[in-house]
Parts: structure tokens; C-alpha cells; sequence
């Protein structure tokens, strides 16, 4: 017979814990950016789909209004406000992962008390080809859809940090700036272009898909971007020489804010 008495009954040691330890922390440290990456796509999806569905509202506006897209504002309302008794509720406007998303928006020139930051129309101010949401002599344009040569090349919403209805892209000061800055940007209401889907923003397009793109590729090269056509005009077309280099570092600021 075995004397039972005569075993040992043995526990790790010290040096075998330390070992255990070290690798749950080389694994953790392997593993946490990679859940953290997950988290970020799934809230960039989440963001595509409230933009796809700000599209489809639009659309719906469009054909019960002779085929003219909303204005930036009707002096009262954001085209925010206006679309809303298509989409019926303003979480459709919130990213998840917009930082000014909690924020008040600015009730300026509208009533969007309510309203969350998240998205604003693509803004840019030309009298020979401006963008989708635009202004002449400080009056809203509507634009027609026969306008709008290649729709699935033109901007139509973006997201932003800003309180504003619209982003400029050719107006530094408000549009590359602090959204928490309330020294520097307006008391806050300004705000940037949001590229923090792990340096990406979605952008909808005026035929109503979604595309995840960084902000300087959606210039051409000619004017300091990495893109192959201008996305902001309604043709496609250059913006003024006057505008350039605003536009240039409006971009740059978000591009480079969210690397």
C-alpha cells in the first residue's frame, strides 16, 4: 500500500504567478485595442445608418416639393427641423461617437432646440458652382435635383462637431476649431469636421449611398487634396482661387485632429 501520508501536496510558487500574470497582461495589452476597434466599427455603422435614413428623408422631401432639395435653413428652421416628419425622431441625428453630440445646438436663425450635433449639410458658398446647401447674398438656395450633374459624386451631409445647420469648408474660424474652445470658436458653437471613426468620417452622398472617407480626400489633388474630383460642388467643379486655402485647412485641421 501507497502511504498516503507520505505525499506533498504542492502550490504555484511565486516565479509561476508572476509568469501567469504576465502573460493576462500581454494579452490584455494585445486583445483591449482590438475590442476597442470592434466598438468604434460598429458605432461607424451605427452612424452610416442614421445617415443613410437622413438621405432617404431627404429624398421623400424632395419629391413632394418639385424635386427641390431642403434649404440649409428657412429662417426658422435647420433642414434638420424640416425633414424631421420623415425620420420622426432625432436620434436618427446622433453618431454615437460624435464628442459634441450632447451639446446645444445653435437656435441663431432656427428654433432646433432639440436638435442634436452630429451631422450638418455640405456648405460651399459659389456663384458658378456651389455645393448642395448654399447661400446667395446670405438667402438659402434650394437646389434642384437637375442640378446636380453626378449625384453619386456630390456631398450632400456630413458630420461634424459644429452647432451649426451647415459646415463651411471654405470658412476658417468656425470650421476647424475646439467644439469645447469657447474662447476661440464661437463660445463653443463652432466645431470641425468629425473624423473619428479611427480617422475616417461618413459622408452621404446626393444619391444616397454612404462612404466612409478622410476629409482630404474629398478634394482633388489640384487643390491639396488626395481625392480625384472636388465632391463639394454640385459640378464637380473647382472652387474659387480666392477659397483654397481655407479649404485647405478646414481639412486639415479634422484630418489631422483625429489621426
Amino acid at each position: 500500500m501507497t502511504n498516503s501520508q507520505g505525499r506533498k501536496n504542492y502550490g504555484f510558487t511565486l516565479i509561476e504567478l508572476l509568469v501567469v500574470i504576465a502573460i493576462i497582461a500581454i494579452l490584455a495589452a494585445i486583445l483591449f485595442p482590438v475590442f476597442s476597434k470592434v466598438r468604434e466599427k460598429a458605432r461607424q455603422a451605427a452612424c452610416a445608418s442614421n445617415l443613410k435614413q437622413i438621405g432617404l428623408a431627404i429624398t421623400q422631401y424632395t419629391q413632394d416639393y418639385d424635386e427641390t432639395m431642403p434649404l440649409d435653413s428657412d429662417g426658422t428652421r435647420s433642414f434638420k427641423q424640416i425633414i424631421q416628419p420623415y425620420i420622426k425622431s432625432t436620434d436618427v441625428l446622433k453618431c454615437p461617437s460624435n464628442p459634441a453630440v450632447g451639446k446645444p445646438d445653435w437656435v441663431g436663425e432656427t428654433n432646433d432646440v432639440n436638435i442634436p450635433r452630429s451631422y450638418s449639410g455640405a456648405r460651399y458658398d459659389s456663384s458658378s458652382d456651389p455645393s448642395v446647401f448654399a447661400y446667395s447674398n446670405g438667402v438659402a438656395i434650394g437646389t434642384s435635383l437637375s442640378a446636380v450633374q453626378a449625384p453619386a459624386s456630390v456631398l450632400d451631409v456630413v458630420e461634424s462637431t459644429t452647432s451649426f445647420p451647415d459646415f463651411s469648408v471654405a470658412s476658417d474660424g468656425l470650421f476647424d476649431c475646439d467644439e469645447n474652445d469657447n474662447t476661440n470658436c464661437l463660445s463653443g458653437y463652432g466645431g470641425n469636421l468629425f473624423a473619428g471613426h479611427e480617422s475616417f468620417a461618413n459622408f452621404l452622398f446626393c444619391d444616397g449611398h454612404v462612404k466612409a472617407m478622410k476629409p482630404l480626400a474629398t478634394i482633388d489633388t489640384a487643390e491639396g487634396g488626395t481625392g480625384n474630383i472636388n465632391l463639394w460642388t454640385i459640378q464637380n467643379g473647382p472652387f474659387d482661387p480666392t477659397d483654397v486655402a481655407n479649404v485647405d485647412k478646414v481639412l486639415s485641421y479634422s484630418q489631422n485632429r483625429y489621426k
